[in-house]
């Protein structure tokens, strides 16, 4: 069984102390690769019972994907002027313009099909981007049958 200390209110401190050298000998690599990775930059103390392998490999992972994904977000920027989200939603409110242009769907109906999840997130994106509600747009820029 593994010893620890108790340390002031009941702070449990482990004895095994893990650094970025003994992950370098343990995994054949090297600190500066540990650290891009993990973000485990200095020594730390390991509680085996908590820091189990799966557990660092997770935050591992956890932290690799959150590098990835900005490093994306800024490509992504730097290439298109804007931001994912900023994209995705504009796409949105092209298709559910393209929707209200050209068939009879409820805000409902349209909201759904293009993303938007509800027809008052639709109407919340709709009217800060474009300055006018989904049924306004309709009326303007919609089908006309052959009674009006």
């Amino acid at each position: 069984m593994h010893s620890s200390k108790i340390v002031g209110l009941g702070h449990h401190v482990p004895d095994t102390v893990i650094t970025n050298e003994y992950l370098s000998n343990l995994m054949d690599t090297n600190n500066e690769w540990i650290i891009e990775r993990t973000g485990i930059n200095e020594r730390r103390w390991i509680d085996p019972k908590v820091d189990t392998v799966a557990n660092m490999a997770a935050k591992a992972t956890r932290i690799a994907l959150k590098n990835a994904n900005a490093k994306f977000a800024r490509r992504f920027r730097e290439q298109t002027g804007t931001t994912p989200h900023q994209w995705l939603t504009h796409q949105r409110l092209f298709a559910a313009q393209r929707r209200l242009e050209t068939t009879g769907e409820s805000i409902d109906q349209i909201a759904e099909a293009v993303g938007m999840q509800t027809a008052a997130t639709l109407r919340q994106h709709f009217s800060r981007a474009l300055g006018t509600t989904p049924t306004a747009y309709r009326h303007r820029f919609g089908l006309r049958t052959e009674a009006d």
